[in-house]
């Protein structure tokens, strides 16, 4: 992303994968695409097709592998080490806390993976965001590899048991994901928050493998 002013951003993205165009490979913003930085953030993305489509400028901090946590405090940290936004290491790897940072210049270029995404809410207060995150929190990538994998062939969660505590590991994320809502919304200066949702990659009566 190139460098802009705050009142030139009318729609920006933010959360995981999803959103951040992982496995558009070759379509990757610069530094988002290297050793230190793996957030894959892509022009083919969501937020750059409906900012071109709807919007004049449209920018995107999403970042894969991302976390409620990795998108604001408010969801709080899982491990319970990092109190303050300035003690967030980000998801790069030389996990450089926020306060050692060149602050400035991160959130000029809009880069993201090196502070938490509602930081460049309260920095632009753009019109509408674009917001996926969730499914790293359930280890989503897990999941699926269990279903995929299964020993028994065709089967994804075999026993009622496992279903019902896969069913209760998702619905335990309501409260963090109603705060992460919140202070989107709030940072954002009252934004319009649109919480884009997964795709069904899976048919109801469908095998798995």
């Amino acid at each position: 992303p190139t460098t802009t002013s705050r009142e030139y951003v009318s729609v920006l993205g933010m959360g995981d994968s999803y959103i951040s165009g992982e496995g558009a490979a070759g379509t990757y913003f610069a530094g988002t695409d290297t050793k230190q930085n793996k957030c894959h953030l892509s022009w083919f993305s969501y937020p750059y097709r409906a900012g071109a489509q709807a919007f004049q400028y449209g920018h995107s901090v999403a970042c894969s592998g991302a976390t409620m946590f990795d998108v604001s405090m408010a969801a709080g940290d899982p491990s319970g080490v990092v109190k303050t936004e300035n003690d967030y290491k980000g998801q790069t790897r030389d996990k450089t806390v926020w306060g050692d940072r060149d602050t400035d210049v991160i959130k000029t270029s809009l880069v993201p993976g090196y502070a938490q995404q509602v930081v460049f809410a309260r920095e632009y207060k753009p019109r509408t965001i674009l917001l996926s995150v969730g499914g790293n929190d359930v280890a989503f990538a897990k999941i699926l590899a269990t279903c995929v994998a299964g020993e028994v062939a065709g089967t994804c969660y075999h026993y009622y048991e496992d279903r019902v505590q896969l069913m209760e590991q998702i619905l335990g994320q309501y409260e963090r994901l109603v705060k992460t809502y919140k202070s989107v919304l709030a940072e954002s200066g009252g934004a319009r928050v649109y919480v884009v949702g997964y795709p069904q990659i899976l048919k109801e009566s469908g095998a798995c493998g």
